[in-house]
């Protein structure tokens, strides 16, 4: 399996978010470059305009100590900016994982298996 993370913007219902579809293990040069376009993505919002975030982690098998530190930081840079965080997985250890950071950030992370699910 290929590592690898990609963004994209969608809408649920009347909600926007930007869905973070990550693949394998999550390593730091790979989160580094998803973390650039991530910043991309958030300088195109409107003063005061919040999007939600969904961390589709279903396919995702792990994550790198440095990745995380960097995720947690970039998550803490934005929170005035975001809304709801999802965390989308089967995996009760990426689960977990999200829901440790999400104490370490601030944020009130949902899990739900699919992202269908995301509402």
């Amino acid at each position: 399996m290929n590592d690898s993370l990609k963004i994209i913007s969608i809408k649920i219902g009347n909600k926007d978010f930007l869905q973070f579809d990550f693949e394998g293990d999550l390593k730091d040069p790979i989160a580094l470059d998803c973390i650039k376009q991530w910043k991309d993505e958030m300088r195109k919002l409107s003063p005061g305009q919040k999007i939600n975030l969904i961390f589709n982690c279903c396919k995702m098998s792990g994550f790198e100590t440095e990745a995380r530190k960097h995720w947690q930081e970039t998550m803490k840079l934005f929170k005035g900016q975001i809304n709801d965080v999802w965390i989308v997985s089967e995996n009760i250890f990426i689960r977990t994982a999200a829901k440790t950071m999400g104490l370490l950030t601030g944020f009130n992370m949902k899990t739900c298996n699919s992202v269908s699910e995301v509402s």
